[in-house]
């Protein structure tokens, strides 16, 4: 589970990355051993893959919301999402240690 400060950056790079790339590219987190799209990108992968959207965050203005896959699936996922005509961006690095770090590669 991350904390507050770990979804800040997250949210800050989803939004530096979506005004990079464009509102029809959906971002990809690799965190632990899942994928997570968040606000707007979660709704369109949930409905593309049909998968369950969740609450992440609630705040008094706005909610946001996740939708989850499990990492072995990204290939499968990333195919239906480029079928439905969205282009994906994806954060994959690796710290030395072998677990996941939230440095955003494009």
């Amino acid at each position: 589970m991350m904390n507050l400060v770990e979804n800040d950056y997250i949210m800050d790079t989803y939004i530096s990355m979506k005004q990079r790339h464009g509102l029809d590219t959906i971002i990809l987190f690799h965190v632990g051993d899942f994928y997570e799209a968040y606000i707007e990108d979660s709704r369109i992968v949930a409905e593309v893959l049909s998968l369950p959207r969740k609450v992440l965050e609630v705040h008094p203005e706005y909610v946001v919301y996740v939708t989850r896959f499990r990492a072995e699936n990204l290939k499968l996922h990333m195919d239906k999402l480029y079928d439905a005509g969205y282009s994906v961006c994806v954060s994959d690095m690796r710290g030395p240690d072998g677990t996941h770090i939230l440095n955003i590669t494009e």
